[in-house]
């Protein structure tokens, strides 16, 4: 489960997709739609046992159900999505996949 996350969006509209650079930091290609925190079912941030993976049976309902979080309101519209993890929960994880994050737009 993901700890502490950093989204990023492009608003790339180019011909070739391989003209987007890949550097994330670099703010002509991407914008910062900002740092969340994903607190476990008890409002904390403490790491979990490495046998319990995921923590207790309330975080592992929270993670069903997910998180939500809105991107600034000035933000640009995002054609294209990066994300960096920072920390996750469980210490013996050293990934986030994509698979576990759904992203919903609006036409707004």
């Amino acid at each position: 489960m993901p700890r502490h996350v950093q989204f990023y969006g492009s608003m790339y509209n180019g011909p070739l997709e391989a003209n987007l650079m890949d550097d994330i930091d670099n703010p002509d290609y991407w914008y910062d739609l900002g740092e969340f925190w994903l607190r476990r079912a008890d409002g904390s941030l403490e790491q979990v046992s490495p046998t319990t993976s995921y923590g207790t049976e309330e975080d592992l309902e929270l993670l069903r159900n997910g998180f939500e979080y809105e991107f600034p309101a000035g933000a640009p519209r995002i054609r294209y999505f990066r994300f960096r993890t920072y920390e996750v929960y469980n210490p013996l994880t050293v990934a986030v996949m994509i698979g576990q994050i759904t992203l919903h737009g609006s036409d707004r």
